[in-house]
């Protein structure tokens, strides 16, 4: 009884049916027919190339949570496999005796790029002092950069800031503000007493540099 039901997917994590590398997503899974819906269990199958990268949190219809692919995905050559990637998936639902009640199957949008892009350091704070160096390690809350991603350092806006990477992939490393008391930059941050400054920070694939996310830091050197 009742087999064959309508089944309703609404993505209930307020991003529009779409995710990108590290997100948590969660989904409501209905019937067309509620009463159905008591004792039932929900099921989501994703085709064989995405089944290692799709992690189900929480299989509870009402809030079924998916942690979605956490590094970006790439081809053979190390290359961006693509900015978005359509993921093929079939929900069920199913009875307590394990029928199925019914299906529906689609495709949902995943961005190739990292959501949220941080930047640790030690001591923290964004204000820093001339002539000091901070030890910095780029984070990606929720996410991994693996091999074949680096970090990119786009100049400042304020010529005294500078990465000085120590890892491979550039993403270990010092904030540094040290510089010579007889440099331009150095006489007009003591003419100014404080000077802000940003750092555009990039997430790049390592073979053609193909952007997968950017994050502007901002600081602020005082004498």
């Amino acid at each position: 009884e009742g087999i064959g039901q309508q089944v309703h997917l609404r993505d209930i994590s307020g991003r529009s049916g779409t995710g990108m590398i590290g997100d948590v997503t969660t989904f409501q899974i209905s019937l067309e027919n509620q009463n159905l819906m008591d004792g039932a269990s929900c099921r989501l199958e994703v085709a064989p190339e995405w089944r290692s990268r799709i992690e189900i949190r929480d299989d509870d219809c009402g809030a079924f949570q998916v942690h979605l692919v956490n590094s970006p995905i790439l081809d053979a050559s190390g290359k961006s496999a693509g900015d978005v990637l359509q993921v093929p998936y079939t929900v069920s639902v199913l009875s307590k005796a394990g029928d199925v009640l019914g299906t529906t199957t689609g495709t949902y949008a995943f961005h190739n790029n990292y959501r949220s892009i941080e930047l640790k350091l030690e001591p923290s704070g964004n204000r820093l002092k001339v002539n000091e160096r901070r030890r910095a390690e780029v984070t990606t809350p929720g996410a991994e950069i693996p091999d074949g991603v680096e970090c990119e350092w786009n100049d400042s806006t304020n010529p005294i800031i500078k990465f000085i990477p120590e890892s491979e992939n550039r993403c270990v490393g010092w904030l540094s503000t040290e510089v010579d008391d007889g440099a331009y930059a150095y006489k007009d941050l003591a003419a100014a007493g404080e000077k802000r400054g940003e750092v555009y920070l990039q997430l790049v694939t390592s073979s053609d540099f193909q952007m997968l996310g950017i994050v502007e830091l901002k600081f602020k050197v005082s004498m």
